[in-house]
C-alpha cells in the first residue's frame, strides 16, 4: 500500500500510520487506529519527505507534509 495516514499528536508531533496489508480499507484503518477526535489526512507515501534528520518538526500543513523551520531551530539548533 502507497498510502499512509497521518495526524498531529497531543504532544505536537506528526504521527504516521504504516498500514499493513489488511482487508480493511485504509479509511477503515485510519477510524480503527487514530485516536478519537483527531483530524487525519490519508497521504501518498511520497508526501512524506525522504529526509529523516529532522523527523521531530514535521508537521502536517494543510494535505502537505513540512519542517516546521521554528520547531527544528529549537529541537536542532539549526
Amino acid at each position: 500500500m502507497n498510502k499512509r495516514i497521518v495526524y498531529m499528536t497531543d504532544d505536537n508531533k506528526l504521527a504516521v500510520i504504516i498500514p499493513a496489508t489488511s482487508e480493511l480499507s485504509i479509511e477503515d484503518i485510519a477510524k480503527k487506529d487514530v485516536p478519537n477526535g483527531k483530524n487525519y489526512k490519508i497521504i501518498d507515501v511520497s508526501d512524506l519527505p525522504s529526509d529523516r534528520t529532522y523527523r521531530d518538526a514535521w508537521v502536517l500543513n494543510n494535505n502537505t507534509v513540512e519542517i516546521d523551520e521554528n520547531k527544528k531551530a529549537e529541537l536542532y539548533g539549526a
